[in-house]
């Protein structure tokens, strides 16, 4: 009986076929790779881990605090170069220049270190002597006097003050005060001094110190 040609496993072959002729077995059938087809587990819809969320909003408020930065430095920068500085006031040539129409003799410091800078001499309105100076320490200091007991000039500068004792200084006898603060907060202190029918206050937020520096050097005429 003649033999099947399609052989034992069913893989129909010629009788010319070489791999018949030289006994070379036939290649198995191809088996598919049941996990070949399965496709990567998709990230959550929407964004990435929780890791690169966070990642990313780090570096999202790193760059704009640096914006932030740069532009406040740089419009500091501005407004200090469009801000002239407040030109210094001889005092001494400010009082002998008003000394005429002034209707008290006027005092001025002399022998101030070099240190304190005079920010502004005037007569206000013909009856207060004003002088400011910036301390050495940067702070503000005042002198101001009028005629009389100058009871309501006392109580302008220093409010609700309270007498801490006197102090004696090159110019006198000086009695001390503080004040309740000022609108920004300050701290203020004044020494009170009635020389020749007038009154003068020192006073400012500086240190009782520099304002005792500010008063032993306070001259009239």
């Amino acid at each position: 009986m003649p033999r099947d040609p399609t052989g034992d496993h069913g893989d129909v072959t010629s009788p010319d076929d070489p791999r018949r002729q030289l006994g070379t077995p036939a290649a198995p059938p191809l088996v598919r790779d049941p996990a070949a087809g399965v496709p990567p587990p998709r990230r959550p819809r929407g964004g990435g881990t929780t890791r690169d969320i966070l990642v990313s909003l780090l570096v999202m408020a790193l760059v704009i605090g640096g914006f932030l930065l740069v532009s406040g430095l740089w419009r500091n920068i501005r407004i200090g170069a469009g801000r002239p500085a407040s030109p210094s006031v001889d005092v001494s040539a400010s009082a002998a220049a008003l000394t005429s129409s002034a209707p008290f003799p006027l005092v001025s410091p002399a022998g101030l270190p070099a240190s304190w800078t005079g920010r502004a001499a005037t007569l206000q309105r013909g009856l207060v002597w004003h002088l400011t100076y910036v301390t050495p320490a940067t702070r503000f200091a005042a002198v101001d006097q009028s005629a009389g007991a100058g009871t309501s000039l006392v109580d302008d500068l220093l409010p609700r003050r309270q007498a801490t004792g006197t102090v004696e200084l090159a110019s006198g006898t000086w009695r001390r005060f503080t004040a309740a603060a000022t609108a920004d907060g300050a701290g203020r202190a004044g020494l009170v001094q009635q020389r020749g029918g007038t009154t003068v206050v020192v006073s400012g937020t500086a240190g009782t110190d520099e304002l005792s520096v500010l008063a032993g050097a306070l001259r009239t005429g």
